[in-house]
C-alpha cells in the first residue's frame, strides 16, 4: 500500500529479500513468505507466496478507514519485516442517514434541530462532505433553515470530523407537515 490509500482501493505490494549488505537476493526462488498485519484489516490477493528473483508481489486493500501496518514473515522462522504505517481514508460519500430531528407534535414557529451523518460505501464516516438541506413542504411558506456557516441561509453545511451535519429548521407559523430533505452529491 502507498503512504495513503482510499478504503477499498487495491494496491500492489512487492515483498523484497535483501542480504546484510542491502543487496536484493535475486537468486532466491524458494523462500516462502506469509503476510499479515498487526494493525488494521487488510485483505491480500495472496497472503502466502514464494520469492521469485528475491521478490514476491501481491495486492492488498482495506475497506476500513484506519492506520495499517503490514507484516511479512518467512515460513519456518527467520527474517521478518513490517511496512511503514499506511493511513486508509474513507472512500467517496455514498449515503446520508437521518440521526435526529424527525419529530411530531412540534409547536408552530419553533426551532427543530436536524442532524444527519454521511458514510461511504464501506460504512466509514465521511468528514468535510457538503450536505444540502431543502424544505420540501412548508404549510404557510414561513419555515426556513439556518446553519452556522458563512451563508447561513443557503441550506448547505459540511460534515464535521464525526461525519455529521446539522441545521436548524424554524418551523412554519401554521399547523402542518414541515418536510426537509438532506442530499449529498448534488441530488
Amino acid at each position: 500500500m502507498t503512504a495513503g490509500a482510499f478504503a477499498g482501493e487495491v494496491t500492489t505490494v512487492d515483498i523484497k529479500a535483501f542480504d546484510s549488505n542491502d543487496n536484493l537476493v535475486s537468486d532466491d526462488n524458494t523462500t516462502m513468505v506469509d503476510l499479515g498485519s498487526d494493525t488494521g484489516n487488510p485483505t491480500y490477493g495472496s497472503a502466502v507466496g514464494t520469492l521469485t528473483g528475491g521478490i514476491f508481489s501481491t495486492t492488498v486493500s482495506d475497506t476500513v478507514a484506519e492506520k495499517v501496518v503490514l507484516t511479512v514473515q518467512t515460513q519456518g522462522g527467520g527474517p521478518s519485516g513490517v511496512s511503514d504505517s499506511v493511513t486508509v481514508t474513507n472512500d467517496v460519500a455514498y449515503e446520508v442517514t437521518k440521526i435526529s430531528g424527525d419529530a411530531s407534535g412540534l409547536t408552530v414557529g419553533t426551532v427543530q434541530y436536524l442532524e444527519v451523518e454521511v458514510r461511504d460505501q464501506f460504512d466509514n464516516l465521511v468528514q468535510g462532505q457538503p450536505v444540502s438541506f431543502a424544505i420540501l413542504n412548508n404549510p404557510d411558506g414561513t419555515a426556513f433553515l439556518r446553519d452556522s456557516f458563512a451563508d447561513s441561509t443557503d441550506g448547505i453545511v459540511s460534515t464535521n470530523s464525526s461525519g455529521q451535519a446539522n441545521i436548524r429548521l424554524h418551523t412554519a407559523g401554521m399547523t402542518g407537515d414541515n418536510v426537509v430533505r438532506a442530499n449529498i452529491l448534488d441530488g
